[in-house]
Protein backbone atom coordinates (compact mmCIF):
# COMPACT_ATOMS: atom_id res chain seq x y z
CA UNK A 1 0.00 0.00 0.00
CA UNK A 2 2.40 2.39 0.60
CA UNK A 3 4.90 1.78 -2.01
CA UNK A 4 1.97 1.60 -4.17
CA UNK A 5 0.69 5.39 -3.32
CA UNK A 6 4.26 5.87 -3.91
CA UNK A 7 4.91 4.75 -7.31
CA UNK A 8 1.69 6.02 -8.30
CA UNK A 9 2.47 9.80 -7.16
CA UNK A 10 6.22 9.34 -8.78
CA UNK A 11 4.29 8.21 -12.32
CA UNK A 12 2.19 11.27 -11.87
CA UNK A 13 5.06 13.80 -11.52
CA UNK A 14 7.65 11.83 -13.65
CA UNK A 15 7.98 14.93 -15.77
CA UNK A 16 8.14 17.49 -13.18
CA UNK A 17 10.56 15.12 -11.26
CA UNK A 18 12.89 15.22 -14.56
CA UNK A 19 13.55 18.29 -14.66
CA UNK A 20 14.43 18.48 -10.94
CA UNK A 21 16.81 15.27 -10.70
CA UNK A 22 19.77 17.07 -8.75
CA UNK A 23 17.37 18.58 -6.76
CA UNK A 24 15.36 15.28 -6.21
CA UNK A 25 18.18 13.37 -5.24
CA UNK A 26 19.64 15.57 -2.86
CA UNK A 27 16.44 15.98 -0.97
CA UNK A 28 16.16 12.43 -0.80
CA UNK A 29 20.04 11.91 0.94
CA UNK A 30 18.81 14.88 3.19
CA UNK A 31 15.73 13.21 4.20
CA UNK A 32 17.57 9.21 5.11
CA UNK A 33 20.06 11.47 6.94
CA UNK A 34 17.43 12.76 9.30
CA UNK A 35 15.60 9.97 9.73
CA UNK A 36 19.07 8.32 10.77
CA UNK A 37 19.74 11.73 13.16
CA UNK A 38 17.05 10.56 15.17
CA UNK A 39 16.55 6.59 14.70
CA UNK A 40 20.43 7.14 16.35
CA UNK A 41 19.75 9.66 18.74
CA UNK A 42 16.31 7.29 20.37
CA UNK A 43 18.45 4.56 20.30
CA UNK A 44 21.69 5.95 22.29
CA UNK A 45 19.96 8.72 24.57
CA UNK A 46 19.37 6.40 27.81
CA UNK A 47 23.00 5.76 27.16
CA UNK A 48 23.91 8.98 27.23
CA UNK A 49 25.07 9.87 23.87
CA UNK A 50 23.72 12.48 21.90
CA UNK A 51 23.30 12.45 17.78
CA UNK A 52 22.59 15.53 16.40
CA UNK A 53 23.35 16.41 12.32
CA UNK A 54 24.37 19.56 10.10
CA UNK A 55 22.69 19.83 7.09
CA UNK A 56 25.19 22.07 4.76
CA UNK A 57 24.62 23.01 1.86
CA UNK A 58 27.58 24.37 -0.64
CA UNK A 59 30.99 24.81 1.33
CA UNK A 60 33.66 26.99 -0.32
CA UNK A 61 36.34 24.49 0.34
CA UNK A 62 39.44 22.51 -1.60
CA UNK A 63 37.27 20.08 -2.34
CA UNK A 64 35.81 21.93 -5.49
CA UNK A 65 39.32 22.90 -7.03
CA UNK A 66 39.22 19.34 -8.84
CA UNK A 67 36.22 20.19 -9.70
CA UNK A 68 37.28 23.41 -11.18
CA UNK A 69 40.24 22.33 -12.85
CA UNK A 70 38.29 19.31 -14.38
CA UNK A 71 35.66 22.44 -16.03
CA UNK A 72 38.85 24.38 -17.04
CA UNK A 73 37.12 26.69 -14.40
CA UNK A 74 38.48 28.64 -11.21
CA UNK A 75 37.12 27.46 -7.44
CA UNK A 76 35.64 30.84 -7.10
CA UNK A 77 33.76 30.15 -10.58
CA UNK A 78 32.16 27.46 -9.21
CA UNK A 79 31.05 29.02 -6.08
CA UNK A 80 29.83 32.28 -7.49
CA UNK A 81 27.88 29.68 -10.07
CA UNK A 82 26.41 28.15 -6.99
CA UNK A 83 25.77 30.96 -4.88
CA UNK A 84 22.18 31.79 -6.56
CA UNK A 85 20.98 28.34 -5.03
CA UNK A 86 21.09 29.86 -2.05
CA UNK A 87 18.51 31.84 -0.63
CA UNK A 88 21.20 34.27 0.80
CA UNK A 89 22.69 34.46 -2.31
CA UNK A 90 26.03 33.08 -1.53
CA UNK A 91 27.51 30.15 -0.26
CA UNK A 92 29.05 29.02 3.07
CA UNK A 93 32.91 30.12 4.59
CA UNK A 94 33.93 26.36 6.59
CA UNK A 95 33.90 28.91 10.22
CA UNK A 96 30.37 29.17 9.46
CA UNK A 97 29.20 25.03 9.56
CA UNK A 98 31.84 24.50 12.25
CA UNK A 99 30.31 27.09 14.68
CA UNK A 100 27.49 25.38 14.76
CA UNK A 101 29.25 21.51 15.03
CA UNK A 102 31.16 23.24 18.29
CA UNK A 103 27.56 24.29 19.71
CA UNK A 104 26.20 20.94 19.04
CA UNK A 105 28.87 19.17 20.34
CA UNK A 106 29.30 21.42 23.32
CA UNK A 107 27.98 21.23 26.96
CA UNK A 108 25.62 24.18 25.45
CA UNK A 109 23.60 21.45 23.46
CA UNK A 110 23.12 19.55 26.55
CA UNK A 111 19.14 18.69 26.21
CA UNK A 112 19.87 18.49 22.28
CA UNK A 113 19.71 15.28 20.57
CA UNK A 114 18.33 13.75 17.05
CA UNK A 115 18.62 17.60 15.78
CA UNK A 116 19.21 17.70 12.02
CA UNK A 117 20.16 21.85 11.89
CA UNK A 118 20.31 22.89 8.68
CA UNK A 119 23.05 25.38 7.94
CA UNK A 120 22.31 25.94 4.48
CA UNK A 121 21.94 29.28 3.76
CA UNK A 122 18.28 28.60 3.40
CA UNK A 123 18.94 26.72 -0.02
CA UNK A 124 16.44 24.84 0.78
CA UNK A 125 13.61 26.91 1.46
CA UNK A 126 13.59 27.56 -2.35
Amino acid sequence: MHVTGNLTLIRAAQEELIKNKGFLTYGVAKAAQDKLTKDLAFEFAKKGVRVNSILPAVINTEAYEGVAKANGVTRADIMAGMAPKHAMGRVAEPKEVAHPIVFLASNAASFITGASLLVDGGMMLG
